[in-house]
């Protein structure tokens, strides 16, 4: 999200300078004359004095109330699954606050007169001749929560998946410790696959960005999809994606730009809906594109205006944001 706020921003004509560069994109912090963008991790105090914007991603109360104090304008980008009661009563502190997709803004914008609905956008090139040319490199790029609540029933559907083709290979990526299950499944894979399973672990996003390129497409097991990131970054590189069939993904990806897992649905008590997967059914839906490669190669060769469409609608929205138009 920082990354990919960055780009943005340079896009929109602000002077960047990195500051602190540490092992995960969700520390790295940016200041810029007008803008710092945030993490739960920051020393918020160092920069308030100099900066007139902050972006957030995440709330600690006691923190926002120090921003409040110091005159900044607060826009808050909510990460749908970390939207709690409490922090529904902490929207009226901020200036914006900037949803993706319309499932979030319906919920918000009863909270609060400041939400405003504007999708997101990656801030990459767009790369051209690229497509797959077969479809038996998969990368995989887990987020931590599903990781480390479902990696072990996905990685054993991955399993299921190589058990049943001698030709497919995967990337898999994560960021954080992946926790029991899932480490058993995966030292499971490498064990039983040694030279078809690869592991890239806390990859930066330059190394995200090849790997799109590498693979043919890629499989997103998100089982709670915020902003859809990883989808458009895979998208601008020209490869298709495949993702559960569950809200968000129908309104952030159009049904001609990605193949749609079916699987079951659940709500947390402020609406969240939730993927509910079942193993054998996840490994036969991707089994079936291995197998017909002409299905993802007729997505990759589809222009998706929508991206364009939106990348400049976001530009727009920020600038005003930033008060630069």
């Amino acid at each position: 999200m920082a990354c990919t706020l960055a780009g943005l921003a340079s896009q929109c004509g602000l002077p960047a300078s990195i500051l602190s560069n540490q092992a995960h994109e969700e520390n790295i912090h940016y200041r810029w004359d007008r803008l710092v963008l945030s993490s739960k991790r920051t020393d918020y105090g160092q920069w308030h004095r100099d900066c007139s914007h902050l972006v957030w991603f995440d709330v600690q109360r006691a923190k926002l109330e120090q921003a409040m104090r110091s005159g900044c304008v607060n826009i808050f980008v909510p990460l749908w699954q970390r939207l709690t009661p409490d922090q529904l009563a902490w929207l009226p502190y901020f200036d914006h606050v900037v949803c993706s997709h319309r499932a979030v803004y319906n919920l918000l914008k009863t909270v609060t007169t400041a939400a405003t609905y504007q999708p997101w956008d990656t801030g990459l090139p767009f790369t051209g001749g690229t497509m797959p040319s077969e479809t038996r490199r998969i990368f995989v790029p887990f987020d931590s929560w599903t990781l480390k609540n479902a990696g072990g029933p996905l990685l054993t559907s991955l399993r299921i998946l190589l058990d049943g083709d001698q030709d497919t290979v995967l990337t898999i990526s994560y960021n954080c410790n992946c926790g029991p299950h899932a480490a058993n499944a995966l030292a499971e894979l490498l064990r039983r696959f040694p030279r078809r399973v690869r592991v890239l672990r806390k990859p930066n996003h330059a190394e995200r960005v090849e790997a799109y390129l590498r693979h043919d497409w890629t499989f997103i097991p998100s089982l709670r999809e915020n902003v859809g990131l990883v989808a458009h970054e895979a998208l601008c590189c020209r490869k298709p994606v495949v993702v559960f069939d569950v809200p968000p993904n129908h309104e952030l990806l159009p049904r001609d730009c990605a193949s749609f897992v079916p699987c079951g649905e659940r709500c947390n008590s402020l609406g969240v809906p939730e993927a509910v997967p079942n193993m054998q059914q996840l490994a036969d839906h991707l089994r079936g594109l291995v197998e017909q490669p002409a299905i993802l190669q007729a997505l990759a060769q589809k222009p998706w205006p929508w991206l364009e469409s939106d990348r400049s609608l976001n530009y727009v929205k920020w600038r005003q944001l930033w008060n630069l138009i």
